[in-house]
């Protein structure tokens, strides 16, 4: 259902099935942390709120939905802060809503989650100085590095915020923040000295836009 959620979603993932709390365990030693665990209150022997609640005493923040039987746990689980709350049986509608709870958040806590290299990666928004698309991959410029995934511009400026970014040609998006100058003729220039250029059916949204940002901040 994971899956199928996210691919209907258009959402790039990568999934893991873990039969125990130690499988889980060695993926975090072998350096795959999890950006969301999906799990059951009843791991046979052992209890998955205790090994929610290990997690939290070492610091690790990883979204987690808690899934029971019964609701008697309920009151307990909260107590690992997880991001929802699933009762058996539970439908896709309820799966995907927990799921999208969890990708709204991180959008609210100013982050993205894209794919890159095979592995997810988060990136705080403000760190994001513009977008490129180029021969059908997606180029993500920040201070610390460039990251590529497969996407069109269309589909990640959908994952943004639009008072935050703005399309400004066929081929750039811009953090809003990041603009110091604009203009017709030469184009929009960067806190960091980069220039890019505006098209000229964008030009005016882009201005409204940059207007509306300067004046909101």
């Amino acid at each position: 259902m994971c899956e199928t959620i996210l691919t209907d979603k258009e959402i790039p993932c990568e999934l893991e099935l873990c039969y125990s709390a130690d499988e889980v365990l060695d993926n975090y030693i072998q350096g795959k942390p999890a950006d969301l665990l999906i799990l059951d209150i009843m791991l046979g022997a052992e209890n998955g709120i205790s090994f929610a609640r290990q997690l939290r005493e070492h610091g690790d923040d990883t979204s987690i939905i808690l899934i029971s039987s019964s609701d008697s746990f309920l009151l307990d689980g909260y107590s690992i802060q997880p991001v929802y709350f699933l009762l058996k049986p539970f439908s896709r509608e309820d799966l995907e809503k927990a799921i999208l709870t969890d990708l709204e958040r991180k959008r609210r806590n100013k982050k993205i989650m894209i794919k890159c290299d095979q592995k997810q990666v988060l990136l705080p928004l403000d760190s994001i100085l513009y977008v490129e698309v180029m021969d059908h991959a997606l180029t993500i410029y920040t201070h610390s590095g460039n990251y590529v995934t497969r996407s069109t511009l269309a589909q990640l400026l959908e994952m943004l915020p639009t008072n935050q970014f703005c399309r400004c040609h066929n081929s750039y998006a811009v953090n809003l923040a990041r603009v110091t100058s604009l203009s017709r003729s030469s184009g929009i220039t960067l806190d960091c000295s980069i220039t890019l250029p505006v098209g000229r059916k964008y030009y005016e949204q882009f201005q409204q836009n940059f207007i509306h940002f300067i004046n909101r901040t």
